[in-house]
């Protein structure tokens, strides 16, 4: 069953990137967006989320900066909730 929210959440999704993709305010409202999903169980368009803001960030930013680990931090969480700690325990060095 959908909820009312579903449909604010899809639309938000759509806006992304409008500033452009790697612009500060999309990688926050993408990794604010990836949360609401990640929460909301739609893991798969989370971890998408995740992965792509961490790439951005990293690359625009550098691996040390504290958005980036941010963003590591998010996506490892969600890789540890779906059993993947190998992989999660690589974004936690």
């Amino acid at each position: 069953m959908a909820h009312h929210g579903d449909a604010r959440v899809d639309e938000a999704a759509r806006g992304l990137g409008e500033l452009g993709e790697e612009h500060e305010k999309t990688l926050q409202a993408a990794n604010a967006l990836a949360l609401v999903f990640d929460e909301t169980g739609r893991t798969e368009e989370a971890e998408t989320l995740y992965r792509a803001t961490y790439d951005a960030r990293k690359k625009k930013l550098g691996e040390d900066h504290p958005d980036t680990l941010n963003s590591a931090n998010n996506l490892a969480v969600l890789l540890n909730k779906t059993g993947r700690m190998e992989e999660a325990v690589t974004l936690y060095r």
